[in-house]
């Protein structure tokens, strides 16, 4: 599962790179689950990758864009 992966990640991991291509849309859930990712990782970098044009309307209207690098 998803957050299996992260909250095994070694402190030394620095940052993170989340490939949502082929996600065609996330909700709620989604969106907790990138919250939660981001406070578990605290200061590290989290960019995500190739979202569609939905997915990143999305994450730009819930103003991810200020706690993640979006790469359309």
């Amino acid at each position: 599962a998803f957050r299996d992966v992260w909250t095994d990640m070694p402190p030394s991991v620095t940052r993170c790179v989340l490939d949502l291509h082929g996600t065609d849309f996330i909700d709620s859930s989604g969106l907790g689950m990138l919250v939660d990712l981001h406070r578990h990782l605290g200061g590290r970098e989290i960019r995500i990758t190739r979202c569609s044009p939905h997915v990143s309307r999305i994450l730009r209207i819930a103003h991810f864009d200020r706690k993640f690098l979006l790469d359309g």
